[in-house]
């Protein structure tokens, strides 16, 4: 099964990715893991690009983020995709709530 999880940031992609990974028993490639580094400072292109070809060659797979290069692969070769196209507002206040709770630490989705 391969999944594509998309929307705006902070619509709860990740949250969902890893209930479906787990629920699944599918590995999740969070692409914001692979697109920034600790530090929050953007990864190498080619790099992040190789990651995401990589884990699209596996049979199953769930990659969440709106990563725009090669999205439309991603989606092509998606069986489902789940698009969270959620309220500005409501991502807004994910934002703040996700800054203030991560704000001197690193996200638990990143390696």
């Amino acid at each position: 099964m391969k999944i594509a999880v998309v929307g705006y940031s902070a619509s709860g992609k990740s949250t969902f990715s890893k209930k479906l990974s787990v629920h699944h028993n599918i590995p999740v490639l969070h692409i914001d893991t692979i697109y920034f580094n600790q530090g929050m400072t953007i990864n190498d292109r080619h790099e992040t690009e190789a990651r995401i070809v990589k884990m699209m060659h596996q049979s199953n797979w769930i990659i969440d983020g709106t990563y725009r290069y090669l999205a439309q692969e991603r989606l092509e070769h998606a069986d489902h995709i789940f698009l969270f196209n959620m309220n500005r507002w409501t991502c807004f206040f994910g934002l703040l709530r996700r800054y203030f709770k991560y704000r001197k630490k690193q996200r638990d989705t990143w390696h």
